[in-house]
Order: C-alpha cells, then structure tokens, then sequence
C-alpha cells in the first residue's frame, strides 16, 4: 500500500511540476507576443473597435438610442479616448432631438481625430428643436 502512496505522490508532484510550467510558458508566450509582435495585440484592439462600431450602428437605425447611450457611457469608463464612444453616443442624442447634448461629443470626436470634423459638423450645426 505505501508503494502505491508513493508512486501516486510521484505522480501527483510530477503533474504539478508540468502546470507550473505550462503556466509559465503561456506567461512567456503572451509576454513575447506583446513585446515581438505589437501588431497582433493592435490587431485584436482594431477588431474590438470595428465590433463595437458595428453593433452601435445597428442599435442606431433601429432606433435604440436609450441603448446606444449607456452602451457608450459604460465604454468610455474603461477607453476614454474612444472616437466610436463619443460618435456613437452624438448620434444618439442627436436622434433623439437633444442635440446641445450631442455637441460635447461631437466636439470630443473633432479632439480625438481632426479628420472626423466634416462628419460631425453636419450634426454640430443644426440648431435645437
């Protein structure tokens, strides 16, 4: 019976040895990826944006804006310097006929990314209902 305990404690310790090093390996490997290859980790950044951008588009014209809204305050906690954030949430103020709402946004996309500003200046010059 004691050779049984020991072969199993063996076992039991060798299995660990190997999850302590497949931990560490995968450590290594994420580590290596982020230092070697930004690109993969831009990458997976740029498609969470397309991602997110699709699906508030979706909620735009399907008239969800209440939605669009608190989808964009709980992003913009953890990205503040989202463009989608601040465009997105624009639109959906401005859909709804807030549109002195809208313009902090608007004016927050044109900060972001000067290029936007001919896309959001449509929105910014249209006075208040």
């Amino acid at each position: 019976m004691e050779a049984n305990e020991k072969s199993l404690n063996k076992i039991y310790k060798v299995l660990m040895a190997l999850t302590i090093l497949s931990a560490v390996s995968l450590v290594f490997n994420v580590v290596t990826t982020i230092i070697f290859y930004p690109s993969v980790v831009e990458t997976k950044e740029l498609l969470e944006e397309v991602s997110f951008s699709d699906e508030m588009l979706v909620l735009v014209e399907e008239g969800k804006l209440d939605e669009v809204i608190a989808q964009c305050n709980e992003r913009e906690r953890g990205r503040p310097n989202d463009l989608y954030v601040y465009y997105y949430r624009g639109l959906a103020h401005y859909y709804k006929g807030e549109k002195l709402k809208a313009l902090p946004d608007f004016q927050r996309v044109i900060e972001l990314d000067p290029s936007w500003t001919e896309v959001v200046t449509v929105y910014m010059t249209t006075s208040e209902d």
